[in-house]
């Protein structure tokens, strides 16, 4: 394994793409797909390693900072309006709860079986998140929170 830092490093200047870069995870179990895009995608492009992870930061920040933007404002919309607080404190309860749990899940998987199943692992429970949202039924979940404000408000106004 190699150490690597932005300048006076081993990576310091390179632009080379392929089996022997530095940056290379072995071949694993999840080496195939990795050797594919790379033999096929990323070499007849001329794309370097460090336009490579360009290209994943801005791409996981544009599906992940989105999709958290979405689930806050579809949260909120199922949330009842007199319950709010107590709502989106356990909402930021799991945040809390996901942020140790992710780098957790990809510390044991990847220290067993490498970085690739790790990232496998992460990218398996975004899948699983969104599969398991297309059962969300919003419009009952909306119902249900206005109900629910107008039972509160009712108790509220008798206790006037």
């Amino acid at each position: 394994r190699y150490s690597a830092s932005v300048q006076g490093g081993p990576l310091d200047g390179a632009r080379e793409v392929g089996v022997d870069h530095p940056t290379n995870l072995a071949d694993d179990h999840l080496g195939t797909a990795a050797s594919w895009v790379r033999d096929l995608v990323w070499a007849p492009l001329g794309i370097s390693v460090f336009y490579q992870w360009m290209i994943l930061g801005l791409m996981a920040g544009c599906l992940l900072g989105g999709s958290q933007g979405l689930a806050r404002s579809l949260f909120g919309q199922m949330v009842p309006q007199t319950r709010s607080a107590e709502f989106f404190g356990f909402f930021g309860f799991f945040g809390k709860v996901a942020a140790l749990m992710g780098p957790m899940l990809y510390a044991v998987i990847g220290s067993i079986w490498g970085s690739r199943p790790a990232l496998a692992s992460i990218a398996l429970l975004i899948i699983l998140g969104t599969f398991l949202l297309r059962y969300v039924d919003v419009e009952e979940g909306i119902r249900v929170a206005k109900e629910i404000d107008e039972i509160n408000r009712a108790a509220d106004a008798s206790k006037e």
